[in-house]
């Protein structure tokens, strides 16, 4: 059983999870990006649905909200290796649909084209690719 929750997060615990989380990216966060001021922009603007067994973190999303575009984007969504193919993430993605706010009807994400098992969950879940960007594919799904 797991428990998932809707919550903001202090930069240090923001900091903490992308610590916990760098190495299950492929290639890690720390690699491409400033973990950092990743976390400081995460900290201010991003909402983050947690998802815990046994009391243990386990897997998030984090998730910006635009009520003007009625959008909710995902910068950053991970599951412990452990846990993968176990349904955490789909119920995450359930959890998030159900608590965004009433003006939204669409999630949008980018992922690198290259992850072919994270583009087949996307694609699972109702998502759709809408532009080419380069390494990455801008993929969203309506849900309203």
């Amino acid at each position: 059983m797991v428990a998932l929750s809707k919550e903001q997060l202090s930069f240090t615990d923001v900091q903490s999870l992308l610590g916990d989380f760098d190495t299950m990216f492929s290639p890690s966060l720390s690699s491409h990006i400033d973990l950092f001021a990743f976390a400081k922009k995460l900290a201010k603007n991003a909402s983050f649905i947690l998802c815990k067994k046994n009391e243990k973190l386990v897997g998030y999303i984090a998730f910006y909200e635009n009520k003007d575009t009625k959008i909710s984007y995902i910068p950053s969504i991970c599951v412990k290796d452990s846990c993968r193919s176990s349904g955490i993430a789909s119920q995450m993605m359930d959890y998030l649909i159900s608590q965004s706010h009433p003006d939204i009807n669409t999630i949008a994400l980018e992922v690198r084209k290259n992850n072919n098992s994270a583009i087949r969950f996307y694609q699972k879940q109702g998502f759709v690719t809408k532009d080419d960007r380069g390494e990455k594919v801008l993929m969203n799904k309506t849900f309203k």
